[in-house]
């Protein structure tokens, strides 16, 4: 697993809040981008339940949207490779934010 190591490195609060900018600052560039007419209502309504889940405590949920977030950013381009690897590190991040990703589901795909 990835997160003990991240936050025994920077602190389980710095972690928290990094992780929880980057999955919010990711999820409104990908709505932003999705074609939705306006996507400023869905971006913020997606931070605050990514800041609820900061709030709560649950830092290892945040870190893991914040690597599959990026890996839906990404990956428009990406190779299965690229793919399985992005998806690995939201895995070791959190197992359980890999499976709320669709664009993790699809990773593993042909």
């Amino acid at each position: 697993m990835l997160y003990p190591y991240l936050m025994a490195a920077f602190g389980v609060n710095t972690v928290s809040v990094i992780s929880g900018l980057a999955a919010c600052w990711l999820t409104a560039l990908l709505l932003a981008g999705s074609g939705i007419r306006r996507p400023m209502g869905p971006a913020l309504l997606a931070s605050q339940m990514l800041w609820f889940d900061v709030a709560a405590g649950r830092t290892t949920f945040a870190l893991g949207v914040a690597f599959a977030r990026c890996l839906g950013a990404a990956d428009l381009r990406a190779t299965g490779a690229a793919r399985l690897g992005v998806r690995g590190l939201a895995t070791m991040a959190s197992p359980v934010a890999d499976c709320s990703c669709p664009w993790c589901a699809q990773a593993s795909l042909p």
